[in-house]
């Protein structure tokens, strides 16, 4: 290959590759139109443990499409620590109306410590390195009254009616393969003791159930479980 041919080889390559990352840069910034936040706090009804986990959801749109996403990150207003998600590790959530939300259920609080209540920081990047920001508060909450709610669950909840201060509840109850066998849902707060064996008639030998309420003054989900059926 004479060094003529060479030189305008390299050339073509050199062109095709800013011809490459501007034809990247001219792509459609990502948008956020929406968050949806909450504590979680997850009880551990055979260790009588607890948890903390953020739920944070995003309604996210890209006129480059849902693939053009990269990643999706999260930070304290005070820099303290940072969730970094790339885009086909998040959990994927259509509502009704076909809106797209993109987020994660299970944020925990690093070394152990308790949530951080405060400003948080979201921010989603494209392939192209476009970015879209948003800030929310997550707000604190009563640790005693989450607390009493998850002592009045009890330690055998078949043995009666349920009822919580929550704003509404739900029982979902797991065969011992994993799948989901059936569930009842309450928006006042109680689940009366007859469905509650109703539930347990249709369970198969092994299944275990869990108890989720929410608290919207709160922003605060409470998972209890699992809790043996037999």
């Amino acid at each position: 290959m004479s060094l003529i041919t060479r030189y305008y080889t390299r050339l073509l390559i050199i062109v095709s590759l800013i011809f490459a990352v501007f034809s990247a840069c001219t792509g459609s910034a990502p948008t956020i139109s929406s968050v949806r936040n909450a504590l979680v706090l997850y009880h551990g009804a055979e260790t009588n443990t607890i948890d903390y986990r953020l739920s944070v959801f995003a309604q996210v749109s890209d006129e480059d499409g849902y693939e053009d996403l990269a990643e999706w990150v999260l930070t304290d207003a005070e820099n303290r620590f940072t969730w970094r998600i790339p885009a086909d590790m998040l959990e994927i959530r259509r509502s009704e109306d076909g809106r797209m939300w993109f987020g994660s259920t299970t944020l925990a609080f690093p070394y152990g410590t308790d949530p951080v209540f405060g400003t948080y920081e979201l921010r989603v990047r494209d392939l192209a390195g476009l970015t879209a920001e948003t800030r929310f508060d997550v707000f604190s909450l009563d640790y005693a009254e989450a607390r009493s709610l998850i002592e009045n669950i009890g330690p055998t909840p078949l043995a009666s009616r349920i009822e919580l201060a929550s704003d509404r509840i739900e029982l979902r109850v797991y065969g011992n393969d994993g799948s989901l066998i059936d569930r009842v849902r309450s928006s006042e707060g109680v689940i009366e003791a007859a469905r509650i064996q109703s539930l347990a008639e249709v369970a198969d030998a092994g299944s275990v159930f869990f108890l989720y309420a929410y608290i919207e003054r709160s922003d605060l989900w409470i998972v209890s479980g699992p809790h043996r059926m037999d």
